[in-house]
């Protein structure tokens, strides 16, 4: 775990320090931009608290620990930023087709589910299954969000087609956060590895593709 806690400690410091010095330009990019800005900010302190543990103890805490509030914070930040004013762009609550809103349901319903079956089966410390329960609540909430304005038709000046990558980005960290957590609570550590490289390229691209994205906004 050494190794991969560094690796994505490397990508999530990567695509904050981009992040940052995209937003420290004269031009800077939208509020929805500094929202997942510190989103990556949260992982990339979640992952300094996880690297600095391994190579001090050689692993992670078997129980609630600050790691998981770097998630949620994460999770939280993705959610805020797609709510409000820019969910409201998309649905006036009115005119939007029942099945826009009803098919991005579907998978966070799945996560709470899981959550839930792990609550209660899981082999691990109970504060680390109630952790994990509550950041699949805090995920189903965004990713219910991050579906919704990946399928959504899009409206005047392409604002949602823009960021439509970011989107399915942010899902999957959702996805393989939940994950990487999820199979701990079983001990299944071997597949763990391969989540981790896999959330380590998500963190590395997504404010980069995002910082693309939104200078569609003003061109």
């Amino acid at each position: 775990p050494f190794f991969t806690n560094l690796y994505m400690l490397i990508c999530s410091g990567f695509s904050l320090i981009f992040g940052i010095v995209q937003f420290m330009k004269k031009k800077r990019p939208p509020m929805y931009f500094l929202f997942i800005l510190l989103a990556i900010m949260s992982a990339f302190l979640s992952r300094i608290y996880y690297f600095v543990t391994v190579a001090l103890y050689g692993t992670i805490p078997d129980m609630f620990n600050l790691g998981f509030i770097g998630y949620a914070a994460m999770l939280l930040y993705m959610f805020f930023a797609n709510y409000g004013q820019i969910d409201y762009l998309v649905d006036d609550r009115r005119n939007l087709k029942t099945r826009y809103r009803v098919i991005p349901v579907i998978i966070p319903v799945l996560e709470l589910l899981f959550a839930f079956y792990s609550l209660k089966y899981g082999t691990v410390n109970i504060t680390v299954r109630i952790s994990f329960a509550v950041i699949s609540v805090i995920a189903g909430f965004a990713g219910y969000l991050n579906i919704k304005h990946f399928i959504v038709p899009d409206i005047d000046f392409g604002i949602v087609r823009s960021i439509r990558g970011y989107n399915l980005l942010a899902f999957l960290i959702g996805i393989f956060s939940l994950a990487e957590i999820g199979f701990s609570l079983f001990e299944y550590n071997s597949i763990i590895f391969y989540i981790q490289i896999v959330l380590g390229a998500l963190y590395a691209a997504v404010i980069p593709v995002l910082n693309s994205e939104v200078k569609k906004w003003t061109r």
